[in-house]
């Protein structure tokens, strides 16, 4: 397990007193397949502060091409996904971590949403739906949207 989710239990608690972040309901046992919309770059921050076992996220590929990221996101073994297109190494990616009990985490939209809708599903997602062999757990995030809109100008 990566350090920094050692680090999971107090910053949680920061995060979700600052964010005022609630959760109803509850999670399975590993293995699951995740899929939840998109409102913030700190979606997934947020949702793993719900669980107690690292979440394997799937990642634009350019992402890993950061600086800071990029060898943060490789040592947390984020998986990398082509944009807007099938990936093939990508769903091999998915496919084993599940048979490895672990927890993946997709955004099927692909993106931050602009306006705070749902926007629409690439085409093959529901392919990877079809044959993931484990229980696919929907999150909802509501409210995130307008804690920092892809539009707004923050300098």
């Amino acid at each position: 397990m990566h350090p920094i989710w050692y680090l999971r239990i107090p910053l949680g608690y920061l995060i979700k007193k600052r964010y005022n972040l609630e959760i109803l309901g509850s999670f399975p046992k590993p293995p699951f397949l995740l899929i939840a919309n998109h409102t913030h770059n700190f979606d997934p921050l947020f949702i793993s502060t719900f669980l107690k076992n690292p979440i394997y996220w799937i990642v634009a590929k350019g992402t890993f091409e950061k600086p800071i990221l990029g060898p943060l996101f490789k040592s947390m073994n984020f998986i990398p996904k082509q944009k807007g297109e099938p990936d093939v190494s990508t769903i091999r990616k998915i496919l084993k971590n599940l048979k490895e009990n672990k927890i993946v985490g997709i955004f099927p939209e692909g993106s931050i949403t602009w306006d705070g809708n749902f926007q629409e599903m690439p085409p093959g997602t529901d392919k990877l739906l079809n044959i993931v062999k484990v229980p696919i757990v929907a999150v909802k995030i509501m409210g995130g949207y307008l804690t920092k809109p892809r539009w707004a100008n923050f300098e």
